[in-house]
């Protein structure tokens, strides 16, 4: 039962819970507490969860409504100077931020991760050692990481150094359990040889990042093409962004090869669940085309009437269907499922151009 509970909607796991209690109420007391941690719900839904069931499970429902809180670390490096600061999403009066912090690392959820190098705010950070950061606050933070988690690494004018970057990948690679468990989103610049390892060992240990941010510098080589489609094996939900670079008229270094693009349209037709890729483009529709198409799979290619776009829809039998969006405007291209809805938009009538 307890297996079952964390894949079931939140009616349903109320139901199955309240009608199971009375025969589990022998169940230790951090047994129970582990498992309505795995629920990740909101305070609301804890509460609303202890007013159907009784006993032990009551009161460790009771105990989250109560205890969470949600947290956000930000960490700097300017010039040399290291520092940071715990932002609490919802203040309480009731108890202090020291209070908070020592509590059970059960009850304090980490929502957000920022890694910057800007100065804006740099007034409420907390001056410190790298030392602190890198050895005690990472891997306490680590700790409080939940599935909906997000950790950036954010492109600043002032960039952070390979050696800065480094210090933070080992910190959190070091960091126990990490990467053993899957978190929401990773903002991922290009310092060097060093992000492709981070997230290459991310990935080893089959670590379930939801949505994968990258820069327009990581290179288009063979290793990070093999990072891509390793990335996007077939899972529930996948989300791919390539931020473009600052001149459109560049050329961009990272591009969506032949075997990546077949990796994305092997993700739709195996997972069947929500997947979103976007990407800066500069080529034709042409090589999109290319990707071969499944036995049970149909594609078209559609124009829209009055935009410089074209969509390619995959569609089958089950109704699931991906598009493809190649916007020569803004010299992007981007995958849906659930499909962009413009290819469905008669006030943007797209025609057929082939088959």
């Amino acid at each position: 039962m307890i297996h079952l509970l964390l894949f079931q909607s939140p009616s349903s796991y109320l139901n199955r819970m309240a009608s199971d209690s009375p025969t589990m109420d022998s169940l230790p007391c951090d047994f129970c507490l582990d498992v309505m941690g795995h629920l990740n719900l909101d305070k609301d839904n804890y509460k609303e969860l202890s007013t159907v069931l009784s006993g032990r499970w009551k009161e460790a429902a009771e105990t989250y409504a109560h205890n969470i809180e949600d947290l956000e670390l930000r960490c700097k490096v300017v010039n040399g100077s290291w520092s940071f600061v715990k932002c609490f999403l919802a203040p309480r009066n009731d108890i202090s931020a020291e209070e908070i912090l020592a509590m059970d690392d059960r009850f304090i959820r980490c929502n957000y991760i920022f890694i910057n190098t800007c100065l804006e705010d740099i007034q409420y950070y907390n001056p410190c050692s790298k030392e602190e950061i890198l050895n005690e606050v990472i891997p306490r933070t680590v700790q409080q990481l939940r599935p909906s988690s997000r950790i950036f690494f954010q492109h600043n004018l002032c960039h952070l150094s390979r050696q800065d970057a480094e210090l933070f990948f080992e910190s959190f690679l070091g960091s126990p359990g990490f990467g053993l468990r899957c978190f929401g989103a990773l903002g991922l610049p290009y310092y060097g040889p060093e992000s492709e390892s981070f997230l290459s060992t991310l990935l080893d240990r089959s670590c379930s990042v939801e949505c994968l941010l990258l820069d327009s510098q990581w290179p288009n080589s063979q290793s990070v093409e093999e990072l891509l489609v390793k990335f996007l094996s077939p899972r529930d939900g996948i989300a791919l962004y390539v931020h473009p670079p600052e001149d459109l008229e560049s050329e961009t270094s990272l591009t969506l090869s032949s075997t990546i693009l077949e990796a994305i349209v092997n993700a739709w037709d195996k997972a069947d669940s929500f997947l979103y890729v976007c990407a800066p483009w500069q080529s034709g529709f042409e090589e999109v085309l290319l990707v071969p198409v499944w036995p049970n799979v149909t594609r078209k290619l559609l124009k829209a009437k009055y935009e410089n776009k074209y969509f390619i829809v995959w569609s089958k039998e089950s109704g699931s269907t991906l598009s493809c969006t190649i916007d020569f405007t803004e010299r992007k291209i981007s995958f849906d499922s659930p499909p962009d809805e413009k290819v469905y938009d008669p006030n943007n009538l797209c025609f057929l151009v082939s088959p």
